[in-house]
């Protein structure tokens, strides 16, 4: 938050990429807690005039309207193509993309499902915010990744490669592959 207060003077746009909230389900009347001071400073950047774009990741599939209704964000499921100063970015969630990543394939297909979607509203915001959090805690001991796998088995890699060939250089993509985390 400090960061985005004082970047905001700086700022032409801002594209946040997925996971921004570790987890979220948007019930009807309920924030998640612990989130309040992050939405307070959208707001002020929006205020602001500054455009924001949220996509949507794997911690916040379940986001759906909050924050267009509240801030006049639009959300995207999809990557999408931008042009900044003259540059065609590439710019979404990275999760799902390219070859491999099949659990997350058939996980965001299950969230997707508008059944699955009615059924978990029915849980308790109190029941249903800590079985997120207890998902979301799984989620990260099954992906984090510590060394570098190699071009050939990093999937973003080989995603960046399949795009580079239709023209796209610049990708703003989460998470990175394991390369950047040596």
């Amino acid at each position: 938050m400090e960061w985005l207060d004082g970047a905001a003077s700086d700022m032409q746009a801002l594209y946040l990429v997925g996971d921004v909230w570790d987890y979220w389900f948007e019930y009807g009347q309920v924030i998640p807690k612990g989130y309040s001071r992050l939405l307070g400073c959208i707001g002020r950047l929006r205020d602001a005039g500054i455009p924001i774009y949220y996509f949507t990741g794997n911690h916040d599939m379940w986001m759906f309207r909050y924050l267009t209704d509240e801030f006049g964000i639009p959300i995207y499921r999809e990557p999408v193509i931008h042009t900044i100063d003259g540059k065609k970015f590439y710019i979404g969630h990275g999760d799902g993309l390219g070859p491999g990543d099949h659990g997350y394939k058939m996980i965001k297909k299950i969230f997707a499902n508008p059944v699955s979607q009615w059924l978990f509203a029915r849980i308790h915001p109190n029941t249903g915010l800590k079985l997120m959090k207890f998902f979301s805690g799984t989620s990260r001991q099954h992906t984090e990744v510590e060394t570098f796998l190699g071009p050939e088995k990093e999937w973003l890699i080989q995603f960046a490669r399949i795009t580079q060939e239709r023209g796209y250089r610049l990708f703003c993509l989460w998470p990175p592959p394991s390369a950047y985390r040596f």
